[in-house]
């Protein structure tokens, strides 16, 4: 499995990317490993049942196995920090799926790129323009 995402400033522009290999895991768990432990945010993501786990009120029965992720995010959104998650269509996050695919294949722990990688350099750009369509 692997994660990754681009921290961006309020304009779009690249602060930040990252990427990171687990030895195990599936999509969802991807999604809320991603989110967990950022603040003054927003987390745009296009995993709906991640949103949903964290707007839920009710028990964690559905997410059992996720239960100590789901909690530990829904605690950070509950803090007085500027934090919000809201789900964008797959089309205009190619980005973090590129970078979570080089995560997957690396096995690399963690790695942080300053400056947008080269191979992610097309997917920038799509997400860029899907966004505009979207919009």
């Amino acid at each position: 499995m692997g994660t990754g995402g681009v921290i961006r400033d309020c304009v779009g522009r690249w602060l930040f990317g990252f990427a990171n290999f687990a030895r195990t895991g599936d999509p969802f768990k991807a999604e809320l490993t991603a989110v967990v432990g950022l603040r003054n945010i927003i987390c745009e993501t296009d995993c709906a049942e991640v949103i949903e786990a964290c707007e839920s009120l009710v028990s964690l029965e559905r997410w059992q196995v996720y239960a100590d992720l789901v909690r530990a995010l829904k605690e950070l959104l509950s803090r007085n920090w500027l934090i919000s998650i809201r789900w964008i269509p797959r089309e205009i996050n190619k980005v973090a799926h590129t970078l979570a695919g080089w995560g997957a294949s690396s096995s690399v722990d963690y790695v942080v790129w300053h400056k947008a990688p080269t191979f992610v350099l097309e997917a920038v750009d799509l997400d860029v323009m899907s966004s505009m369509d979207i919009v």
